[in-house]
């Protein structure tokens, strides 16, 4: 921590968000029925191939995800995705100060028919977004359970030392 100017206190970090592309439901249920098929493939049938195939899909479940740094000390924002672990697509912003976070709330509904019923989802979405240099804006996180969310947020606002306003 360095004192600022008027004698506040400014951290000075490096603040890593990770989120997994795919549901960690999704992973688990991969990886279990993965290796759990790999090893029958290997062991009961002549088609021993096709384990490496789907030893591969987990790993690529496993290996694929979003990474954001926040670098206070360089004043550098770093979005990278990752594919096998080694970043695809990546972009470095240079800003000058951070202004606050934001979250908003998307609603989605949707109509599913059979044959005899029609069943409606209904739920919220919540959004948070880094806005820096006045104009610009960064997606932080998404998330339908707000507790944990909210929690999230307004922890990482605090390392950074930001307010954070509700929109929608």
């Amino acid at each position: 921590m360095l004192a600022g100017r008027y004698g506040q206190f400014i951290a000075r970090m490096k603040i890593k968000i990770k989120e997994p592309y795919f549901a960690v439901e999704l992973k688990w249920i991969v990886g279990i029925l993965g290796i759990g098929g790999s090893f029958y493939l290997l062991t009961s049938t002549t088609y021993g191939l096709f384990s490496i195939l789907i030893v591969l899909a987990v790993i690529v479940v496993f290996s694929t995800g979003y990474s954001l740094i926040i670098d206070t000390d360089k004043k550098l924002i770093k979005d990278d995705f990752k594919f096998l672990w080694i970043s695809t697509e990546s972009e470095q912003i240079d800003y000058s100060n951070l202004q606050k976070i934001t979250i908003s709330k998307d609603r989605h509904t949707y109509t599913a028919n059979s044959r005899g019923k029609t069943g409606v989802t209904d739920f919220n979405e919540f959004i948070a977004t880094l806005h820096y240099d006045n104009s610009e804006e960064i997606e932080l996180k998404r998330s339908i359970n707000f507790q944990a969310f909210s929690e999230y947020v307004h922890d990482l606002a605090n390392k950074l030392q930001l307010d954070v306003e509700k929109t929608n």
